[in-house]
């Protein structure tokens, strides 16, 4: 309603690019095989649940409105693809509000902090960003903001998974994150 999201946060999955021979290798109950998702590539998509990250809803939805999927925002020049529902537009009229403030925030620091070298400013400055994780085995670059109001977050949507298959995933993941617990060598036995 209004373009708000009843939450402030998602999940995000990495999907893996593998050859088919490399199928069988993926048959444990953390993987999700997607199937082709690549178009000209005949490799298959894995997700790995084992590999989930909490990621800013703000950040994820920029994805929707870029045609090639990226998460990025330019204050200056970006607008909402006239082909999507009007929530949608709603959606971004509240993001654009909010990333033209926290741009002018961001101007008004860096004004601030002008005589300290760039390395600090840099990470003064990524402090006021949206938090995107950020770990050696996922490659996002560190969120970029630019003098002109331009935000690029290194997030790509590669497809939107449709109703069965989204319903699948959604209910292995869930059978993943619900799993029972098994008893380790170190568990001592409540009796």
């Amino acid at each position: 309603e209004g373009g708000k999201r009843n939450s402030k946060t998602a999940l995000l999955a990495k999907i893996k690019s593998i050859p088919q021979n490399e199928y069988k290798n993926y048959q444990f109950s953390h993987y999700f095989h997607l199937g082709y998702f690549e178009k000209g590539i005949n490799n298959l998509g894995i997700v790995n649940f084992k590999h989930r990250f909490i990621i800013d809803i703000d950040v994820l939805d920029l994805c929707v409105f870029n045609p090639d999927g990226y998460s990025q925002l330019n204050i200056q020049g970006s607008k909402c693809p006239e082909q999507l529902h009007q929530s949608w537009h709603e959606r971004f009229e509240l993001l654009h509000k909010s990333f033209d403030d926290l741009s002018k925030n961001i101007e008004e620091i860096a004004d601030v902090i002008g005589e300290i070298e760039d390395d600090s400013k840099r990470k003064i400055i990524e402090k006021r960003l949206p938090p995107i994780p950020s770990f050696p085995k996922l490659p996002l670059k560190t969120p970029y903001f630019d003098d002109k109001g331009g935000f690029d977050f290194g997030i790509q949507r590669m497809l939107h998974l449709k109703e069965p298959k989204s319903n699948l995933l959604l209910r292995s993941f869930n059978r993943y994150v619900s799993r029972d617990a098994e008893s380790h060598d170190f568990a001592k036995k409540i009796v």
